[in-house]
């Protein structure tokens, strides 16, 4: 943890609203845009999503708002891109499957670090990969986005969901957040934001999503869980934080 304070602004609830799609594997970081040893010119920034029902993926049109966001304040092709993977896959698979993704971005980029945006359960996939894997000293700035920091209660009933091999690691007290939690929820030298809404109904209890050293930011606009995917505000509020705008006043 580098530096954190509290925002707390409104209140939240917690709803399983799944979406369902195909499964696809993971593809390969964006590879156009950067000429032969050109360094990039800021953090580009990935983005996980979270757990599926059906074992779906997310994609870049999927995080077309974010998207857009990123490439209007200049960014080029190559520096913003959706982490896509199968979710109900072992969490190990996923976290070591993102690790190689960031250092496929960082090589392709010439960038030293990236910025993560990770939504729901992809909050601690991508938190394990930071301080347990691969992605180890690559990341500077890290938005967790109705993050499932602390599970969800809905994970209790996680063995009715027996064709994922994911869901069981969001029950908030299985070994998998223990161990992620343990010590220090903020772990390393990395800045880390939490963004919370009141209308969520999917992390349950609200308090779940914030992490203990962050800045953890409860809006008091009315988001369902998904809604953060095509929410400009947010997506403005985290891409000035990302671009060096200090702490912007919440939302």
């Amino acid at each position: 943890m580098r530096r954190g304070r509290i925002a707390n602004i409104g209140v939240l609830l917690a709803t399983a609203l799944m979406v369902s799609s195909a499964c696809a594997p993971p593809p390969a970081p964006p590879t156009a845009g950067l000429r032969s040893g050109e360094a990039s010119a800021r953090r580009p920034v990935v983005i996980i999503h979270g757990w599926q029902f059906f074992c779906g993926h997310e994609d870049a049109d999927t995080w077309k708002t974010w998207i857009d966001d990123a490439l209007a304040r200049g960014y080029r092709a190559d520096e913003v891109s959706v982490f896509s993977y199968d979710t109900c896959q072992p969490s190990a698979v996923t976290i070591e499957a993102f690790g190689r993704y960031v250092e496929g971005v960082l090589d392709r980029t010439g960038a030293p670090m990236v910025n993560i945006v990770a939504h729901s359960m992809g909050s601690i996939e991508a938190r394990a990969c930071m301080r347990f894997g691969a992605c180890a000293g690559k990341v500077d700035k890290f938005a967790s986005i109705a993050g499932a920091n602390h599970g969800t209660l809905w994970a209790n009933a996680c063995e009715l969901a027996f064709w994922s091999l994911s869901t069981c690691d969001l029950k908030p007290d299985g070994p998998f957040l223990a161990n992620l939690n343990a010590d220090d929820e903020t772990w390393g030298d990395v800045d880390f934001v939490t963004m919370i809404s009141w209308c969520d109904l999917t992390i349950v209890p609200f308090t779940g999503a914030a992490l203990d050293g962050a800045l953890n930011i409860v809006t008091d606009r009315c988001l369902s869980h998904t809604d953060w995917r095509n929410d400009r505000v947010g997506a403005d509020w985290v891409f000035d934080w990302f671009d060096g705008a200090g702490n912007p006043t919440p939302t």
